[in-house]
Order: structure tokens, then sequence, then C-alpha cells
């Protein structure tokens, strides 16, 4: 006999993995203008650079009860699916355009044969550090909050 629990878990299999990897090839793929001061003006460009490293990871899940009921029981679906992308570079960056192209709208993943659900995912906020404009020894870092919105089941 399967638990209802059991049958909860199996639903979407490869949800996270949807997110995370949708997100990591967003940021992965993007080439991010270098920034370069001089006599206190700022540049961006021509020079572009990929991330140093990108670490995507579940934050935190609400949780409620469905209102589609299956074989009687009830289940429960995710909301509120905060995730975040820790990205450093080697040199500092300018991250305008990438999050200009996120802004306009959620990153939808839609449903196939595999995924029940769709998700649409949005940026929440950013935390930025920058590193001194002469003589740095790190590039920018930036911790980006989104959101993973879940069709409901």
């Amino acid at each position: 006999m399967t638990s209802q629990r059991n049958a909860v878990v199996e639903l979407n299999p490869s949800i996270s993995d949807r997110v995370h990897n949708v997100v990591y090839m967003l940021i992965a793929n993007e080439r991010f203008p270098t920034i370069k001061y001089r006599d206190g003006v700022r540049r961006s460009g021509p020079e572009a650079l990929k991330p140093q490293t990108i670490l995507i990871r579940p934050q935190q899940v609400g949780f409620e009860e469905s209102s589609t009921r299956k074989c009687g029981g009830r289940l429960q679906q995710r909301v509120a699916w905060v995730w975040i992308a820790m990205v450093h570079f080697d040199q500092q960056v300018s991250l305008d355009t990438f999050e200009e192209k996120f802004m306009r709208g959620p990153l939808r993943v839609s449903r196939d044969n595999d995924l029940d659900q769709q998700i649409d995912i949005s940026f929440l906020d950013a935390v930025y550090s920058h590193p001194p404009e002469q003589q740095s020894s790190h590039g920018t870092r930036v911790t980006y909050r989104f959101q993973a919105d879940l069709s409901p089941l």
C-alpha cells in the first residue's frame, strides 16, 4: 500500500531540478559587461564576462492544501517557493542588462508530459557587493532572491 505522503512526493520528481537548471542556464549563458573607472567616471563594456561561480539553492517554501483531490485524499502544493542565486565574478561587472531582461516578465517553464505544473520565476530582490575601484582582489558579487510560482495541480 502506497502512503499519501509518497504520492505527493512522486507528483513532480524533477520540479526542483527544472527551477534550478533554468535559472542556472539563464545566468551562465549571459555575458556581463565589465566596469572600468577612470578619473571617477564609470564606463561599462565593451569587454564582457561570464560568471566565475553560480550557486542556485532553494531558500524557503510554503505549503497549502490543493483544491484538487486525488484518490479521496488531501493534497498539498508548494506556494511562495523562494530560491537564491549567488553569482560571483572575477572583475566588476554591470548587471543592468541581465536584470532588465528578467524584469520584462516572469521566466516561464511550461507544462509538458513530465511536468504537471507551469512554473513562473520572477525576481524578489538582490544584494550586491562591489570591489574597490583600484587593485581589487575579487569582482562583483550578487545574491538574487527569486520566487518560483507553480500553477495549481
